[in-house]
Formats: structure tokens, sequence, C-alpha cells
């Protein structure tokens, strides 16, 4: 990545809980000279209780989100939209490179780790399980893609960092009426350029000689990255490695109820 080139690193949660206020403070502790860290947050509760913690954040307001719905799957983030968080931000707040984290992605380790790996790469998209050319059948959203170039390629984005230019040539497919849920969305629009992508794990063992979430060495192996099944919590797991989705008590008991809610927690500690 080019000397002064600019970073911002948007922690995306719509909870905020113990959890997700303690996963955001190891995130700042890793914020260097040249980056921004802002928590984009859903909900005017949500925007007043980061307010009171004095945090910096980025809400995604109804109006906000009713501007970009001509142009997204449905009215939510979920399923495929989770690019409009980063596009509005972007608009706002123009910077060279966006990191984007779930609130439930863990580093078993040093947020500066994950974060050196970029500083090492003018790629245009990084992120986990980068596949190009892509044509697993199992994947689930294939009837969403409308892209109007035929090169597929597909990435996990619980943690991504894209471009700006990459943001900007999305965009305007976007105001052309194309769409693709972002896995592909982002990935095939790299593709299609001719731009950079890099894995982490690539990145990973070219800086460190290891793995930074498995399968590794091979797809056979447990991953830590999926989209499911849950878990609550990352103690005792490996040591310097990227687990998803990690769900705070809170989610637990939105889903199951407050008592049960307790117990399943209990019962998906990974």
């Amino acid at each position: 990545m080019p000397d002064g080139s600019r970073t911002a690193i948007l922690y995306v949660s719509h909870l905020v809980t113990p959890a997700t206020v303690w996963n955001y403070l190891l995130l700042q502790r890793s914020v260097k000279a040249g980056q921004t860290l802002c928590w984009v947050c859903q909900g005017e509760a949500a925007r007043r209780r980061l307010a009171a913690l004095r945090i910096n954040t980025f809400p995604l307001t109804p109006s906000l989100l009713q501007r970009w719905h001509p142009v997204m799957n449905g009215y939510g983030l979920v399923p495929g939209n989770c690019h409009v968080p980063t596009l509005s931000f972007s608009r706002r707040y123009p910077h060279d490179y966006y990191w984007f984290v779930e609130y439930d992605v863990r580093y078993t380790g040093a947020w500066t780790e994950v974060f050196a790996l970029g500083r090492a790469s003018e790629a245009d998209l990084i992120a986990a399980f980068v596949e190009a050319p892509f044509h697993d059948p199992t994947w689930d959203h294939w009837d969403s893609i409308r892209l109007p170039h035929p090169k597929r390629a597909r990435s996990f984005n619980p943690i991504r960092r894209v471009s700006h230019r990459l943001l900007r040539a999305v965009a305007s497919l976007l105001a052309r009426d194309y769409w693709a849920h972002n896995e592909a969305l982002l990935a095939s629009t790299c593709r299609h350029e001719g731009w950079e992508m890099q894995d982490l794990n690539a990145l990973s063992r070219a800086r460190r000689g290891t793995p930074i979430y498995t399968p590794a060495p091979n797809a056979d192996a447990p991953s830590t990255l999926n989209y499911r099944p849950v878990q609550s919590t990352v103690w005792q797991a490996q040591r310097h490695r990227l687990y998803h989705p990690v769900k705070p008590l809170r989610w637990f008991q939105r889903r199951f109820g407050a008592l049960k809610g307790v117990w399943e927690a209990f019962a998906h500690r990974g």
C-alpha cells in the first residue's frame, strides 16, 4: 500500500453490548496513523448509547438506507447488501481503502496483525475464500447475479478490505440497475476490471508463514470462518486466527428468549 494512503476501519454492529463494545476497543488499540475507526450503527438508541461512550459513529439511519433502496435487494443489509454501508461512508468520508469488520468477527490475537496484512498490499479486494473463477454450484446466491459481464468470482466478506476505485466501479454498476450478492459483486467486479484480489491466508502465509483462518492447509480442515454454526466465545480457541460468527449473549436472547438464550449461548461456546 503506498505511503500516505488513508484507510477507514468500519466496525458494523446493530447491537451495543459489553461484548461488541469490547471488540471495538480491541480494534481501537490497533489504529495507526492514517487510519480512521468508526462504528457503523443502526437505530437511534444504539447511536445514543455509543455517543455516551464517546465512540465515533456513522449511523445508517432509515432515511439514508431509503436513498439506497432502489439499488438494493430488499430493504435491509441482509441478504447481500452489506456493500451499502461502505459505499455510504465512502461518499461522505473518502479514503483510499476501507476495512469492513462485522460485529461477530473475532481475532484471537492483536488486530494490528490483521491490518498489517493490508499495509503490505495494494490489492483492491482483500477477503477470505477468494475464488476466481468461481463455479461452486452449492453457493446459495447464483440467482442474485445480474451483471453485464460473464466473469465470475466470489469472496467471503464478514471481514474485508476494498479500495475506493472498486467502490466507484460497484456504484456505477448499481446505478445502471445491475446487482449481485456482495460476495459475488465485489470479487466479480475486480475480476472483470483486471484488478488485484488477495486472500487473507495468502497474505498471512507470505508475511508470517502461517494462515490467519482455517481451512489450512486444505479445504477439508474445520473452518474458523463460516456462515454457520454460531458460537458464543473464542475462549480456548486457536491463537492468531479469525473466527466468524461469534455472537454476543444479546443475540442468543433475542433469538431464543432471555433464559433459554443464556443456555444456548453456553451450549455454543465453540
